[in-house]
């Protein structure tokens, strides 16, 4: 996509997972090869989920640490504003 402006793309828990060592949908897995077409970018809270999930299957934690370096360094955070809440509730 040289010279074009890559999409934003926000994803949820489930896309996160696999780079955290975590399995996944077959669906899920394969769109995550089109994350390199845009700008990917997940939530705090979304990693809190994970975590959650990941404690549940009782894996050693280490794993989960190295994926959550990753993703920090692989995606861009996104922190909404208060107005972006505001708007999402009147979607909704």
């Amino acid at each position: 996509m040289r010279g074009k402006k890559r999409p934003g793309v926000l994803i949820d828990t489930t896309f996160l997972l696999p780079t955290l060592g975590v399995e996944v949908e077959e669906e899920a897995e394969e769109v995550i090869p089109l994350f390199k077409e845009a700008r990917i970018h997940y939530m705090e809270v979304s990693l809190l989920e994970a975590s959650w999930i990941y404690a549940k299957l009782g894996s050693d934690p280490e794993p989960f640490e190295l994926g959550l370096e990753a993703v920090r360094l692989t995606y861009d955070l996104l922190i909404p504003s208060p107005k972006a809440y505001s708007l999402a509730f009147r979607i909704y």
